[in-house]
């Protein structure tokens, strides 16, 4: 990451022992600051861009900074603050592009928003249909879909987006997919046009990346091993939850079983999807939900030895019919549109469920469509005009391929409240 990017003129420019001495008086700053934002912490909402440190350096020896463990399973971040992304100021002129990537906020009425990230320079002709407000988060080269495909993303409450940047894997090692031990958060406040960037875990850790998950409107959680997924001992795991108001984070240890080894995790309905390796088999995608202990505080997994659910919160889609339609936790079904050729939960909050969805004809900006479905009123209204009747011909859009490229609508998150 290259120094100029992350310092001021003439800072950490001296020894190492400066550096620590530097570290160590930001990371005293932080817990200060964090320890008098008490009022935003019991609100539930994030303290503004003018009451957090002022943390515009990176830990002793130049590393980013880490989280450190004040005891109880307490600990706190003092991550690296900065007003663009954390990939573009590591890879530096490697990345360099005259692209931009836009970060939207996508409502309609008085729920919640979806959030999506565009090509900049594609979200001009995006056509929203009446009844949708479009908002601009941010613009950052991050954001392009090109970039930001892949990687685990959640909107946390209405002002933050997260996500887990893990390293490239090692091409010659065994890695499993979804695993990793060098992993970074990028916290960005869409108020204060921010980034905190830390690293997630300590480099003895695996983390399980698809795990990422939003526990109300300021944390957000994820889980990890204490040590390699495929070692011969059985690791404890971890669920560590983070304060985005303080970037103070609580860690409690889940109970696997003495016969089970968790090599994977991923975020599912109000569970998740776990590989388990026992002494003689693996089995994959079983079911999993986290339960307190009966007799201490440790989490323990509560298993459903069926093949993997097919649902968010409750719903799911139908795909094999046309149209499609969408199954509640009541059984009672809402007929969608007929132009869906296909769809998926993403998400649900109450009576409402939202959709991501292809579209066919998909012309007028991209095949990615948005829907907010109304269960109890069985109404279903699209974000964006994907027929191509009103496409600007002198546009991207008039491009065969435009739906297809790179220029997608990229859903990152949507509302969890």
């Amino acid at each position: 990451m290259p120094d100029e990017a992350l310092k001021e003129p003439g800072a950490l420019a001296d020894t190492k022992g400066m550096k620590r001495g530097l570290a160590a008086l930001m990371a005293l700053t932080f817990v200060t600051g964090a320890c008098s934002g008490n009022k935003s912490e019991s609100s539930g909402e994030p303290a503004g861009t003018s009451s957090r440190p002022a943390i515009e350096t990176v830990a002793a020896d130049g590393e980013l900074g880490s989280p450190i463990l004040d005891g109880e399973d307490k600990g706190h971040y003092v991550p690296l603050k900065s007003a663009t992304s954390y990939e573009a100021l590591k890879a530096g002129a490697a990345t360099a592009t005259n692209q931009n990537g836009v970060l939207l906020a996508i409502s309609n009425g008085d729920t919640g928003p979806f959030i999506v990230a565009m090509e900049d320079d594609a979200a001009k002709y995006l056509r929203v249909n009446k009844g949708w407000t479009v908002a601009e988060l941010g613009r950052d080269p991050s954001w392009r879909p090109t970039a930001s495909a892949g990687l685990p993303h959640v909107a946390v409450g209405s002002g933050w987006v997260v996500a887990l940047r893990a390293a490239p894997a090692d091409p010659d090692g065994d890695a499993r997919e979804g695993v990793s031990g060098n992993v970074v958060i990028e916290a960005y406040d869409t108020r204060g046009k921010t980034y905190y960037t830390t690293t997630a875990i300590d480099l003895s850790h695996s983390l399980f990346t698809n795990s990422l998950t939003v526990v109300d409107d300021h944390h957000f959680s994820f889980l990890f091993a204490d040590g390699p997924t495929d070692s011969d001992r059985i690791p404890y795991i971890v669920r560590r939850t983070v304060d985005l108001t303080t970037f103070r984070f609580m860690d409690e240890a889940i109970d696997i079983g003495s016969t089970n080894r968790m090599v994977n995790a991923s975020a599912f309905d109000d569970g998740y999807l776990v590989d388990l390796q026992r002494p003689k088999s693996e089995r994959t995608g079983v079911f999993v939900r986290l339960a307190p202990g009966a007799s201490d505080p440790t989490m323990q997994l509560t298993m459903k030895e069926t093949s993997a659910p097919n649902t968010v919160d409750g719903f799911r889609v139908e795909g094999a019919t046309t149209p499609l339609s969408l199954v509640g936790i009541s059984g009672v079904k809402t007929m969608l549109p007929s132009d869906f050729t296909s769809a998926a939960v993403a998400g649900a909050v109450n009576n409402l469920v939202y959709l991501r969805y292809i579209g066919s004809p998909a012309k007028a900006i991209s095949a990615d469509g948005l829907a907010l479905v109304d269960v109890a009123k069985g109404t279903v209204t699209t974000a964006f005009d994907l027929s191509g009747t009103n496409r600007d011909a002198t546009g991207p859009s008039a491009d065969a391929k435009w739906a297809n490229g790179s220029s997608r609508v990229l859903l990152l998150g949507v509302p969890t409240l």
